[in-house]
Order: C-alpha cells, then sequence, then structure tokens
C-alpha cells in the first residue's frame, strides 16, 4: 500500500510572501511562495523512491505516482523562517555582503545593514545611499528614501525582501534573478571612468582587477577592514 506523504497546513505563515507570477522550483507551477532565495507553491511536488509490495497479489514493486504531495523538509523549514534584522556596528564589524540576497535582490541586504547603522551612528567608514545601493535603488525605480523608510519599519530581512518585490517598478522573478545575476559578477574595471580607482585599490588587496569583480573587492576590503570577523 502506498503511504502518503505528509503535507503542511493549507494556508502559509503570513510572513512568507506570495508571489502570484512566481514559479515554482518543485512542479514550475505559478503561484509560488518565497521560502528565503527559493520559491515554491505551498504543496510541491516530489520525486518518489519505489515501495515494495505489501504481498505476492500486488504483482511486484510498485512505483509510487508523481507527483506525491510534496512537504518542507526540516532544512527547508530552516531556511524558510524569517530572519531579524539585526543592527550592526559597522565600526566593530563589516555589513553583509553584497551577494546576500533579500527576495531575490542582491545588495540589497548590504543597504539594509548600513541603512540602520547610519541611523543609529554607528556607520563608520560605510556609506548609506552610497552608488552601489543606488544600483538597486535605479532598478526598482525607488529612493533611499523610501527604501530607508521600510527598512526602519521592518523586522525581519525578509519584510525588506517582501517591500522591494511590492514596491517600486514591476519586476518578475525572471528578471529579478537576471538583474542579480549579472550584478554580482560585474566589474568597475570595465567601467573606464572607474578603472583607474578599481585598478588602485585592487592593488591594495592583492587582487588582479581584470578577473575581480566588483563583489570579490568590496569582500576583500571587508576583510581587510576587520580581520578575523
Amino acid at each position: 500500500m502506498q503511504t502518503e506523504t505528509p503535507t503542511l497546513p493549507a494556508t502559509p505563515n503570513a510572513m512568507i510572501p506570495l508571489d502570484p507570477n512566481a514559479l515554482c522550483e518543485g512542479c514550475g507551477k505559478y503561484g509560488a511562495y518565497h521560502f528565503g532565495e527559493s520559491l515554491f507553491v505551498w504543496n510541491v511536488t516530489r520525486g518518489a523512491a519505489p515501495v515494495a509490495p505489501s504481498s505476492e497479489k500486488d504483482g511486484g514493486p510498485l512505483m509510487a505516482t508523481p507527483p506525491l504531495p510534496h512537504y518542507l523538509d526540516e532544512n527547508h523549514r530552516q531556511t524558510f523562517m524569517s530572519t531579524p534584522i539585526i543592527d550592526r556596528d559597522l565600526t566593530q564589524q563589516a555589513p553583509a555582503s553584497p551577494r546576500e540576497r533579500i527576495g531575490g535582490f542582491v545588495i540589497a541586504k548590504r543597504a539594509v545593514d548600513k541603512c540602520r547603522a547610519s541611523r543609529n551612528g554607528k556607520a563608520g567608514e560605510y556609506n548609506y545611499d552610497c552608488p552601489l545601493d543606488n544600483v538597486l535603488f535605479g532598478f526598482k525605480q525607488i529612493t533611499g528614501d523610501q527604501f530607508k523608510a521600510a527598512v526602519l519599519a521592518a523586522k525581519t530581512y525578509e519584510e525588506v525582501g517582501n517591500w522591494l518585490q511590492t514596491h517600486g517598478a514591476a519586476k518578475t522573478p525572471e528578471e529579478i534573478k537576471s538583474w542579480s545575476d549579472q550584478v554580482e559578477a560585474d566589474s568597475l574595471f570595465h567601467y573606464p571612468e572607474k578603472r583607474a580607482y578599481f585598478v588602485e585599490n585592487c592593488a591594495l588587496h592583492g587582487l588582479n582587477p581584470e578577473t575581480t569583480s566588483t563583489f570579490d573587492w568590496l569582500e576583500a576590503d571587508d576583510r581587510a577592514s576587520f580581520p578575523g570577523k
């Protein structure tokens, strides 16, 4: 007899944002929830292993008929939990890496950390609403002040990610991913007006500017500013 795979409750936690235009990574259906950096419908399908027959009359091994009701395993549950925003003292530690995504957006989590630190007078040498932040703001057609208001009202990074998805210029999940991937791979070396500055700063960290992305350099600079942290 085939065993049913357990399912989650029909109604997800209100903190988990639904995007009706997002494609589920498990089954390809529209109407997916944002669980961290992943997208799933609430009951996603998953592959099933052969089930041994309960008796000879079963006629041989049974294959569970895909798709079975899918449940979120413990790893997914941990990934999808809300992450409280922690006010960082940027005179003592670096902000989040620009690679860390919230709502699918690179730069966003780092901008949150700098925004909160600036409000608290603990931004150190980091600047909020800087050219890097404005790469994100320009893509979403929002202002630094609008983002700041959302950040200061939020309690979790996921709330900020959800705000980004629902404010400013409308972007599909595919557009967000494409943009984030492109920005993560980009380098100031490719921009003639910024190349000399980038080459000089890469040299401080022993980096080859021709093969170093902007994010690589920022992470190296963060490590140099706060060794061992």
